[in-house]
């Protein structure tokens, strides 16, 4: 009887912290929300930023015309519905009545034209202007519906306006621009409001009490801290002063099954982003295909990944996730080290060479993958000059084109029209990650044809055709995915990713979160617990195993 009490201890500690904090009452209101973020944003303005960290604090305040859905379809945001016409070449926009600017001022058509003007002036600098310069004008129809005339048939114009990763092109009011024509207080309609930004230590936000959803908020405010070393973010969970962290490390996760913190709650079924390399494909070496395939020749995509990663790694070719209905079965490149010694060779460098190869510091997992290529490519002849930065650093010089050779990842998503043009054609929202060189005219062809294709099946072979050319181009070379665990108190409520065992979460958003300090740590009831256990078999097997070996002895 002994035996059993504790093994009944040792299963609810189990559970308690296996799976995430689940709601047992009414929400409650106020308090403020402490979350840990590795990197910094390179500025406030929504229609500049090109962060990790911009998207999720973008969506705090700002909200998009179009969101996704728990499949990666469009679904309404800002705008409740809308229609093609004419050939697919008129998107008409029907936008809700009821939405506000934290400002007090109506949400309109006219609100809506001048985002995508300022978005699509060269004075902006926006990221977002290559994506939609498909737009060839723009009509107001009437305050709550606009018409967006097109170059050229777009079936997935919806798709640009939202990824699955995060918030990426928010609408924002036009008092927000000062007198210099640039945003540092951004004025939106989501369910928090901009207080400030201080680079380096954090971003912070208020409750919107007049937001359009009747309720929401339940947090009086949010902080997100600056707060690169995950060591020291986790630490800070540990004792209180943050409620949430993410991009934890693999072995940490280790050490939190080993040893799990008391009143912590660890969230491993997420998933974040793709690892990729990518080249400047306007000067040598990189601007000569061969040198660009010698790489792709010489590493092992396996190695880099399962080091990053560990166990739960996938090897990718695209970054598109498995429930996609547009991911396509296309071959990868094999490592083969005297392949991309000969491919070095025909490209005049039989010796090799010296690549330097640039990263970001505030992620581990690209500290990580930048030494195993390092190490793979030096038996290729490739000896690799590792530059890390902060994260605004590598992202500006990115955009100024003053890299070689660069490591990142890219938000899973769902549909290819927001993940392959921005990036692959020359005047791509992400093109800046090839120096805006390169340009192959039959692959824009494709994501032309692959846009404007109203049969799905057309659409899909004209995707594949597309990856296996970007494969054999290896503008970027794909790496992998893994989990990308995340850690919460146990009293923070309504807490779910975004993107949760490769799908959309149906209710993601800092604004379902509340907070229950009152009683921390306190236990879900039994159905709730039994609800978890069965969205995650892994860990039912787990249990078991545990309960027959216990019992047995």
């Amino acid at each position: 009887m002994k035996k059993l009490a504790t093994t009944i201890l040792a299963l609810t500690v189990l559970i308690l912290f296996t799976f995430p904090s689940v709601s047992t009452g009414a929400p409650k209101y106020g308090g403020t929300f402490i979350t840990g973020e590795a990197a910094d944003l390179n500025n406030v303005d929504p229609h500049r930023g090109v962060t990790k960290i911009a998207g999720k604090a973008f969506s705090l305040v700002c909200e998009n015309l179009v969101i996704s859905e728990r499949d990666g379809a469009p679904g309404p945001g800002l705008a409740e519905s809308w229609e093609l016409s004419e050939g697919g070449k008129v998107w008409t926009f029907h936008l809700r009545r009821d939405v506000k600017w934290h400002n007090g001022k109506d949400f309109t058509a006219d609100d809506v034209k001048w985002n995508f003007e300022r978005m699509l002036d060269p004075k902006t600098g926006s990221p977002w202007r290559g994506r939609f310069a498909v737009i060839e004008s723009m009509q107001v129809v009437d305050p709550h519906t606009i018409k967006f005339q097109l170059k050229r048939p777009s079936v997935g114009f919806p798709a640009t306006m939202y990824s699955a990763g995060s918030a990426q092109v928010p609408m924002v009011a036009p008092e927000s621009v000062n007198a210099e024509g640039k945003i540092t207080h951004p004025i939106g309609t989501g369910p928090f409001e901009f207080v400030e930004w201080k680079p380096k230590e954090h971003f912070k936000v208020k409750n919107n009490k007049n937001y359009r959803i009747e309720g929401l908020p339940y947090l009086d405010e949010i902080i997100v801290k600056i707060i690169p070393d995950e060591t020291v973010r986790l630490a800070a969970l540990q004792s209180g002063d943050l409620d949430y962290t993410d991009n934890l490390g693999s072995y940490q996760v280790q050490n939190m099954a080993k040893n799990p913190p008391k009143g912590v709650v660890l969230n491993v079924d997420t998933f974040s982003s793709t690892l990729f390399l990518h080249f400047n494909a306007g000067k040598p070496p990189f601007n000569d295909v061969r040198v660009r395939q010698a790489v792709a020749y010489g590493i092992d995509k396996k190695e880099i990944i399962e080091s990053v990663y560990g166990e739960g790694a996938m090897v990718q070719n695209q970054p598109l996730v498995p429930a996609s209905a547009w991911k396509v079965d296309v071959p990868d490149v094999e490592r083969d080290v005297a392949k991309a010694k000969s491919l070095l060779k025909e490209a005049g460098h039989p010796q090799g060479l010296d690549v330097t190869l640039s990263t970001a510091t505030d992620y581990w997992q690209y500290m990580v993958a930048v030494q195993v290529v390092q190490e793979q490519l030096k038996e290729v002849g490739i000896n690799i000059i590792i530059d890390a930065s902060d994260w605004p650093t590598y992202v500006g010089k990115c955009l100024k084109g003053a890299f070689v050779m660069g490591l990142a990842g890219w938000p899973m998503d769902y549909d290819p029209v927001f993940t392959y043009a921005p990036c692959f054609t020359p005047n791509g929202a992400y093109s800046f990650l090839t120096a805006k060189a390169y340009d192959n005219p039959e692959l824009t062809e494709l994501l032309q044809q692959a846009d404007a294709a109203v049969i799905a099946a057309d659409r899909k072979k004209f995707f594949a055709d597309a990856v296996k050319i970007i494969v054999d181009d290896a503008p970027w070379v794909y790496l992998g995915v893994g989990p990308a665990p995340t850690a919460q108190g146990s009293y923070v409520k309504d807490l779910q990713p975004h993107i949760s065992g490769f799908y959309v979460a149906p209710k993601s958003g800092f604004q379902y979160i509340w907070l229950d300090k009152q009683q921390p740590g306190k236990d879900a009831g039994f159905i709730q617990v039994l609800s978890a256990l069965i969205r995650n078999y892994s860990n039912i097997l787990a249990v078991l195993f545990f309960l027959t070996r216990t019992l047995s002895v």
